[in-house]
């Protein structure tokens, strides 16, 4: 919930939940599958009308025995075979059409940098399409950044702003000057002002060095400095 996509989301949730007179009640799992389970059993047991996931559920198994009792939505990524009503973004089209702008302006020789992929299908899924559209590009290289390094830093990000530090991390990787790119792909717009200001700090100017794109379109990317 400390992610700004997130909580926009909820704001809006809230707010037209209001207008049809219901309530709303946030409860964050921290991706722990005993609490989603514990939330889940209030939820029924307290008679709620419905349940919305906001993000991918990390017990499935218990997901599915609510639902025998209770509508659940998921506005995430696509959970295969889950029977649950799902609201998901074409996350694979969205890397394809940062891929296919970043060309349009030139460039050909790009990075993308993400968070974590193996429990997120959405950053995989925008992995793939920009590695789709470039790879059938001409003269087109991707180079794939998302290692984040097991430091005192890396647990801080966690506590905090996980997404930011990790784009501040990975931008410092020297093989984004070694490989030559001029183009920087973020996963979502956190990671893309982590990498600003880490390329800021080392004297790199934005656009002029290196453009870069992110996703989500939060209310920080329209500020001047950063668009």
């Amino acid at each position: 919930i400390s992610h700004p996509f997130f909580t926009k989301v909820i704001s809006n949730i809230e707010s037209s939940a209001a207008e049809k007179g219901f309530k709303l009640l946030l409860c964050n799992s921290k991706e722990q599958p005993e609490k989603e389970q514990d939330y889940l059993d209030m939820a029924l047991e307290m008679n709620f009308l419905a349940v919305i996931y906001l993000f991918p559920p990390d017990n499935p198994q218990a997901l599915e025995r609510a639902l025998e009792r209770i509508p659940i939505i998921t506005i995430c990524d696509n959970v295969p075979d889950s029977k649950a009503d799902q609201v998901e973004l074409n996350n694979f089209r969205s890397g394809c059409i940062a891929a296919e702008h970043l060309i349009s302006l030139g460039h050909r020789n790009i990075v993308m940098l993400t968070t974590p992929m193996d429990r997120n299908i959405a950053r995989l899924s925008r992995v793939k399409g920009a590695e789709n559209l470039i790879h059938a590009s001409e003269n087109c290289t991707l180079h794939i950044i998302s290692d984040f390094i097991d430091t005192p830093e890396g647990e801080m990000a966690i506590e905090n702003n996980f997404d930011y530090s990790v784009g501040y991390h990975l931008a410092q990787d020297p093989h984004i000057v070694k490989c030559g790119a001029t183009a920087i792909i973020a996963t979502n717009d956190m990671v893309a002002i982590g990498a600003m200001d880490a390329l800021s700090e080392k004297g790199f100017r934005i656009p002029e060095d290196y453009s870069i794109i992110g996703f989500d379109n939060l209310f920080y990317t329209g500020l001047e400095r950063i668009s």
